[in-house]
């Protein structure tokens, strides 16, 4: 059955997004979406908090220039671009323990001015995710428990078909890909946290792979209580977000060792500090590219 355009849904599809949504969108868990966030009912109808409704019927009455919300039915107006970005910080970045995900838009829309003269997109996916297939299988190995070998091939199966399917094409076109997540994930993951043989995983990024690896990855590093502390403003955790400090840490170390291991292709960002001044390091990059 298609319904009824919600743009809050089509936001955390992204480029799944087709032009026609359906039901089972609905159920696709994004931070923006408010039926997963907020245990609302998969229904057409989208239902906004009584503030929202009043800043759209009653503008005059209100001096509020920025509007935040988590999706979880809280949410914040502010005057000022600085009470907003404060406001963001509150209420975004603890969607993931990083941050992130707070940073992947405003990057990707100022990609967007540096490529418009060349004509080039800028295509933004997940993992695991990006495709049908693979956001099918997301659900699975987010949630439901398996062995740590099928959690790993599962991971390289969707990889490999979004490979295939997504990352590859938009590199033959000329656009650029912006990817949340990618195979050093499964090295945290998978093989620091879960503790799989990194040389099984080494294998699979061979067999998938071959020798293509993403030309910039910028690492979100930050302290695990502080992570923690952020995963604890988030909607109901996933299967890995529920996992011990201890896992975490093994985590964080994983990626770091990934990171010293190519730092040509890293990019390592303090994602403790303020989102002003993470965004002006990610502006350099930007610049640099």
């Amino acid at each position: 059955m298609a319904l009824q355009t919600d743009p809050s849904i089509i936001y955390g599809l992204a480029t799944g997004y087709t032009g026609r949504l359906r039901k089972q969108d609905l159920k696709a868990d994004g931070p923006y979406n408010t039926y997963t966030r907020a245990g609302l009912p998969p229904t057409p109808i989208a239902l906004p908090g009584q503030a929202a409704l009043d800043a759209a019927t009653r503008p005059g009455l209100s001096a509020a220039l920025y509007f935040v919300s988590r999706g979880d039915g809280t949410s914040e107006f502010s005057n000022n671009l600085a009470d907003h970005n404060r406001a963001v910080d509150k209420f975004i970045r603890g969607i993931d323990g990083a941050g992130k995900s707070t940073h992947l838009q405003w990057f990707r829309e100022r990609l967007e001015l540096k490529l418009k003269p060349a004509g080039a997109a800028v295509i933004v996916t997940r993992e695991p995710g990006g495709t049908v297939l693979g956001e099918a299988l997301r659900e699975l190995l987010l949630h439901q428990p398996m062995q740590l070998e099928t959690e790993a091939l599962l991971m390289f199966a969707t990889r490999y078909e979004h490979l295939a399917t997504v990352i590859e094409p938009a590199l033959k076109r000329g656009d650029w890909v912006l990817s949340d997540r990618f195979t050093d994930a499964s090295f945290a993951y998978q093989g620091g946290g879960r503790g799989l043989a990194l040389t099984r995983l080494a294998a699979l990024e061979t067999w998938v792979q071959g020798d293509f690896q993403p030309d910039l990855t910028v690492l979100f590093d930050i302290p695990t209580e502080i992570a923690n502390q952020r995963r604890g403003l988030a909607r109901t955790p996933d299967k890995f977000e529920r996992e011990s400090d201890a896992f975490f840490t093994r985590v964080r170390a994983e990626y770091l060792r990934r990171a010293d291991e190519t730092p040509d292709r890293f990019v390592l960002v303090d994602a403790a500090r303020s989102i002003a001044k993470i965004q002006q390091e990610l502006e350099n990059v930007i610049v640099s590219l």
